[in-house]
């Protein structure tokens, strides 16, 4: 399999927004798209989308550990 840089930048510029959470409104969204991927997919690990789910939530669970669990930045662990 032989990379193309031009065509990985131009798939990327469109599935790079998918995979960006650096708000609390790209967070939404990504909540929004891992549920609406849930309804589709459920637990079909054999789904071809199933990776994008799997990728998503990795990526949520990042965000709410940095921005919500009680260890998230200002706060102390109890």
């Amino acid at each position: 399999m032989t990379l193309d840089m031009n065509e990985l930048q131009l798939h990327w510029e469109n599935i790079s927004p998918l995979l960006t959470i650096r708000n609390e409104r790209e967070y939404n969204a990504a909540v929004k798209r891992l549920n609406e991927l849930l309804d589709e997919i459920g637990s079909t690990e054999r789904h071809p989308l199933y990776g994008l789910l799997d990728i998503l939530g990795t990526l949520i669970e990042a965000y709410e550990e940095e921005n919500y669990s009680i260890t998230a930045k200002g706060h102390e662990r109890v």
